[in-house]
């Protein structure tokens, strides 16, 4: 009986030392993250404002930085992603406050506000 649990005790030990590296190979890791981590206080307005957005939303926006104004199916053509997707990105854009919509007969185009 004695014999039986020495065994089993020595081998919660083996299983507890290897828990033990992998643990301190996740909070070394955890400490390389740490130090390269961007502190997004330093960040401007804008970029904060960027960072916060989806990022098929985000996609969508940066397009209108080339070049403006574009129409959903401009926008689709440069993402590769459908044209009613981007149609309905750029409308949660204008919800969201970081785009205008402007309608020249059944043309809609879209170009960016000042965030």
């Amino acid at each position: 009986m004695v014999i039986k649990l020495t065994s089993y005790i020595s081998l919660i030990l083996k299983e507890l030392r290897k828990l033990n590296s992998r643990l301190d190979a996740v909070l070394e890791h955890i400490g390389r993250i740490s130090e390269n981590k961007i502190e997004i206080d330093n960040l401007d307005e804008e970029t904060k404002k960027l960072l916060a957005l989806p990022d098929n939303l985000r996609k969508t926006y940066l397009i209108l930085e080339k070049r403006m104004p574009l129409t959903a199916e401009d926008i689709s053509l440069s993402t590769g992603r459908a044209r009613a997707c981007e149609s309905s990105y750029l409308n949660q854009l204008i919800t969201l406050g970081y785009l205008l919509k402007k309608k020249e007969g059944h043309k809609t185009s879209f170009c960016k506000r000042r965030i």
